[in-house]
């Protein structure tokens, strides 16, 4: 079973992966402060395959983004989130 994955895109742009919809972020959090466009805290980020500035989310991503990290950390739909 392919599981949900934590990203941040550009370090600016905190959101969710579904293996279904690859090419998008499901954004959770976003910056102005760090250069994230206001638009993207509405729907989905496009990206494309590989794109370079994509990277798994880690524990501290979740503070810095202010998102709960309580639930994702059990649920079995998601991986399994860095420390």
């Amino acid at each position: 079973m392919k599981r949900i994955t934590f990203v941040v895109v550009n370090e600016n742009i905190f959101g969710c992966i579904d293996p279904r919809q690859p090419l998008q972020v499901q954004v959770l959090s976003s910056s102005v402060i760090r250069g994230a466009s206001h638009g993207w805290a509405d729907g989905p980020y496009p990206i494309r395959p590989n794109f370079p500035n994509v990277r798994p989310a880690t524990r501290r991503d979740f503070v810095s983004f202010s998102v709960s990290i309580k639930g994702f950390d059990t649920d079995p739909n998601y991986k399994e989130i860095l420390p």
